[in-house]
C-alpha cells in the first residue's frame, strides 16, 4: 500500500507511545544471552515505498534486538552508560519539540535551564562566579572548544605558531585530535611522561615549562583517563601554571562526575584554578548521549575571544548560540535538569560511590585469584587487569573474541604502552560483585 505524506496531527500518537513505552520496558529488563549482537546484513536502507506506521513496532524491536544492551548489569567494557529510564522518556520530549539553543526565541526555557547548570556545575568545582561555558555535542567538541578559546578563540590567530601544548601521557584521543584541527605542528605538542597510568609529573612538567618559557603554552591534563581512570595531579599542577603564566585545561568529561560525590570529591582538588574544564554528564550521570559541558573561568575573557554575532536574530535577547564552535544545537540541557529534578544529586553522588566501592572490591577479587593480576589501583570505576599465564597477543584476543561471542558480559580490550590489558568499567548500577565474579570465571576457563 502506497504511503501518502500526512500532517502531523493526523497520526494518532496515544497508541504509538503506548508500544514505544512497552518496547523501552524490554531495554531496561535483564536479558539472556549476548550483551553484544552478531552483525548480520540490513535489508533495507532507502525504500521507495513506506510500510506504514504500522511496521513501528517491529522496526523498534528490530532495532532493539539488533543493538548493543548497555543497559546489562553486566556490560562492562567502557565509558557508555545506558541512560536512566526518566532521561530516556524526556530525551523523547526534547526531540518533539526539536528546540534549538542557537537563539532564545526558540528555546527560552532551554536556554534558562543551561545557563542555570553551567552555573550550577561552576559551585560544584568550585570555580568563581565570574565563570561561564556552554553545552557541547560530547566531549570532543567540548576539548575542542576548550583549546580554541586557549589558543586565543577567534582572535589573534596569527599568532598561532607560539603555541605550545603540554599534555599528560594519559590524555584522550580527542586533544589531539583538536590540535590538529587548530593547527598546532606535532613538533609544538609536548607529551609529559606519567607514572605507571600515565598520571603527570609534576615536576618533569615543569622543567618543560621553564624550556618554553616566554611562549603561548597551554597545559591539558585528564581527570579520568579512559584506560585507568587516572586523575592527574590537578592541585600541584595548577600551581605550576599560574607560576608559568601557563593556561590550564583539565579533562574532566568523565572524571567531573566526582563534583557530585560525597566521598571522592577531594579527588577533583584543584580544579576550581582552572582556566577551562570539560565535563560529561552522558558519561556518569546517566543521560543519553551527546551531551558535554565546557567551562571557562574568566567570562569576560571567554566572551572577549568567543563571542559572535547573530545578525539573522537582532532581538537584543543573549542567545546561547553567540557562544560555542556549534550553532544549532539540541536541548541537552533539558534532559539533564528532569533527571535531577526527579532523582537529585545526592542519588547520583551515592551511585559514584557504591560503583567506586564495587571497584574497590574487584580489584581485591583479582588480588586474590591465582589466576587474574589487577594493572593497578584504582583511582574511579575503571580496572584493567591481565590474566595470569595468558601473554600472547593471540590468546588475549582469541578469549576476548569468545567472551564478545559467548558470554553473557562483556569487558573491553584496551592498550597500554604497547600491551594488553582487559577492562573493566563498573557504570551499571545493577552490577553485583557476584556478577563479577562468574565473568572472570567463564573469562579464566575459556
Amino acid at each position: 500500500m502506497r504511503v501518502e505524506m500526512i500532517n502531523f496531527s493526523d497520526l494518532d500518537v496515544a497508541p504509538l507511545a503506548n508500544t514505544l513505552g512497552r518496547t523501552l520496558e524490554t531495554i531496561y529488563r535483564p536479558a539472556t544471552g549476548r550483551v553484544i549482537p552478531s552483525e548480520t546484513q540490513v535489508t533495507s536502507v532507502l525504500p521507495e515505498e513506506g510500510v506504514g506506521v504500522e511496521a513501528l513496532p517491529g522496526l523498534w524491536q528490530e532495532i532493539v534486538e539488533r543493538s548493543t544492551r548497555l543497559a546489562e548489569p553486566t556490560m562492562l567494557g567502557h565509558m557508555d552508560t545506558a541512560p536512566h529510564p526518566v532521561a530516556a522518556l524526556t530525551d523523547c520530549i526534547v526531540s518533539a519539540l526539536n528546540n534549538n539553543l542557537l537563539f532564545r526565541e526558540l528555546s527560552p526555557f532551554a536556554s534558562q535551564i543551561e545557563e542555570g547548570l553551567i552555573g550550577a556545575f561552576a559551585q560544584r568545582l568550585g570555580l568563581p562566579v565570574t565563570s561561564t561555558g556552554t553545552f557541547c555535542s560530547g566531549g570532543s567538541i567540548a576539548n575542542l572548544t576548550a583549546l580554541f578559546v586557549a589558543c586565543g578563540g577567534f582572535e589573534n590567530i596569527e599568532g598561532r605558531d607560539r603555541v605550545r601544548l603540554h599534555v599528560s601521557e594519559c590524555h584522550h584521543a580527542s586533544v589531539m585530535k583538536a590540535a590538529a584541527v587548530l593547527g598546532i605542528p606535532k613538533a609544538h605538542i609536548v607529551v609529559t611522561p606519567g607514572d605507571d597510568t600515565g598520571r603527570c609529573q609534576p615536576a618533569v612538567l615543569e622543567e618543560q615549562l621553564s624550556r618554553h618559557a616566554g611562549l603561548h603554552n597551554i597545559v591539558a591534563v585528564v581527570a579520568g583517563s579512559t584506560i585507568h581512570g587516572a586523575i592527574d595531579p590537578l592541585a600541584e599542577i595548577g600551581v605550576i601554571c599560574r607560576r608559568h603564566g601557563a593556561w590550564f585545561h583539565v579533562d574532566a568529561i568523565y572524571g567531573g562526575a566526582l563534583c557530585l560525590s560525597g566521598r571522592h570529591r577531594h579527588q577533583l582538588e584543584g580544579i576550581d584554578v582552572a582556566d577551562s574544564v570539560v565535563i560529561g554528564p552522558q558519561k556518569w550521570m546517566y543521560v543519553p548521549r551527546v551531551c558535554a559541558v565546557v567551562l571557562f573561568q574568566a567570562g569576560a575573557e571567554h566572551d572577549a575571544r568567543f563571542g559572535v554575532s547573530l545578525p539573522y536574530s537582532v532581538t537584543g535577547a543573549a542567545h546561547r548560540g553567540q557562544w560555542g564552535l556549534q550553532g544549532s544545537r539540541r536541548a541537552d540541557a533539558l534532559t539533564l535538569w528532569t533527571l535531577l529534578q526527579v532523582v537529585g544529586t545526592r542519588a547520583l553522588g551515592e551511585q559514584i560511590d557504591s560503583a567506586m566501592a564495587l571497584t574497590e572490591a574487584f580489584h581485591g577479587r583479582l588480588v586474590d585469584r591465582t589466576t587474574t593480576e589487577p594493572a593497578h589501583r584504582p583511582e574511579l570505576n575503571l580496572q584493567c587487569f591481565s590474566l595470569n599465564g595468558v601473554t600472547s597477543e593471540d590468546e588475549i584476543t582469541d578469549r576476548h573474541r569468545r567472551m564478545t561471542a559467548d558470554a553473557p558480559g562483556w569487558f573491553s580490550l584496551s592498550r597500554w604502552r604497547d600491551r594488553l590489558y582487559f577492562r573493566a568499567v563498573l557504570l551499571p548500577p545493577a552490577t553485583t560483585l557476584a556478577q563479577l565474579d562468574e565473568l572472570l570465571t567463564t573469562l579464566c576457563d575459556s
